[in-house]
């Protein structure tokens, strides 16, 4: 009396076969998917960063532009839009000056992102 037969054994071989190549596939044509997958979306979070035990730093693009926003507990975030990068514009620390760049709440973010 076997266990385990040899058909059974072929066929998680060939299953785990198939998993193999699916994944050296996808592992070699990462760049081309994921432009794929994300080439419709219009907004996007680039980076989160924890400032604390309860507060994080977000990089958040929305149609071509950054916002920071800066979220804490029992807090309304603060978002700030930053200088793109791509337009030629210089920020605050290339000029030598702070930006001016006023901060802007929840609600004119949703209303951007519209």
């Amino acid at each position: 009396m076997d266990i385990v037969a040899l058909d059974q054994l072929l066929t998680v071989g060939g299953f785990l076969a198939v998993l193999f190549v699916a994944l050296f596939v996808i592992k070699t044509n990462k760049g081309k998917l994921k432009t794929k997958l994300t080439q419709d979306r219009r907004m996007a979070i680039g980076e989160v960063t924890a400032l604390g035990p309860d507060a994080r730093a977000m990089l958040l693009r929305i149609d071509e532009q950054e916002f920071l926003v800066v979220t804490a507990k029992r807090q309304a975030p603060v978002i700030t839009p930053l200088a793109s990068q791509k337009s030629g514009t210089k920020t605050g620390q290339e000029t030598g000056r702070a930006t001016d760049t006023p901060a802007l709440d929840a609600n004119t973010l949703a209303r951007i992102a519209a």
